[in-house]
């Protein structure tokens, strides 16, 4: 092949699983899984735009799952797209968890039905979204308010991550509550125009911030975000935010 040695050998690379999968399903259908790619490097995004591109007549169905509230994951657009002009692909949108389909999870990891009051308070800090309710079933079931170790320093990563304009308006968003205007935002945050704006962009493409189509506003994306912002504030700070 043309091309510089490096790329020769990675096409060759990716011929030979394709080949692999090939007789693997020639045995019996196969079912190729990948998860969190929006952690995946360039040359794992080239396979599986590759897989997608040459897997025609194999009995092989490759799912492949990224989450859209990781920072980062916007440059998967193109990526996705050309995937979709690859060959036969589908999409699938899986929304935040119901009440009931909570209540499933924890029968799942319980291996009994849940009392239905866990099932409420699981799922009135988790809102539906998977991981959360794994990780709250202890503490709830115990009576506590306290988060799990592991989910409050996640989500604390997350926003130490953010330059402190971003953080500042983070904070401002979660005492509220509720959906923030802009205007109401901007006369709390004390941060000019040019701040106020690359302060918000930095809070959106960490997908902390999220914004309704159509609507003037900012939120956090979810409750327990709200519960480590408070927490960390100090008691003035977070009555000067309020007044």
């Amino acid at each position: 092949r043309s091309g510089p040695p490096g790329q020769a050998a990675q096409a060759r690379l990716f011929e030979l699983l394709l080949g692999l999968l090939g007789r693997l399903a020639d045995r019996a259908p196969l079912v190729l899984v990948v998860e969190d790619v929006h952690w995946a490097d360039q040359s794992t995004r080239d396979l599986l735009a590759f897989l997608v591109r040459n897997l025609q007549r194999e009995r092989v169905l490759l799912v492949v799952t990224y989450r859209n509230d990781e920072p980062g994951q916007q440059r998967l657009g193109p990526w996705l797209a050309e995937l979709d002009r690859g060959g036969p692909v589908q999409r699938l949108e899986l929304p935040r968890l119901d009440r009931g389909q909570t209540a499933a999870q924890l029968t799942g990891i319980l291996g009994a039905a849940p009392a239905a009051d866990l099932v409420d308070g699981v799922f009135a800090r988790s809102e539906g979204n998977p991981f959360f309710t794994e990780e709250l079933l202890a503490v709830v079931g115990s009576g506590s308010r306290e988060l799990p170790a592991t989910l409050r320093d996640l989500l604390r990563g997350r926003i130490d991550a953010l330059p402190e304009p971003a953080r500042q308006v983070l904070a401002v968003v979660a005492v509220a509550s509720r959906q923030v205007p802009h205007r109401l935002l901007e006369t709390v945050a004390g941060l000019d125009d040019r701040q106020l704006v690359e302060a918000l962009r930095a809070a959106v493409a960490s997908q902390l911030l999220v914004t309704v189509p159509a609507e003037d506003g900012y939120d956090v994306r979810h409750g327990l975000l709200r519960e480590v912002i408070d927490a960390d504030l100090l008691p003035g700070e977070r009555a000067q935010l309020h007044t």
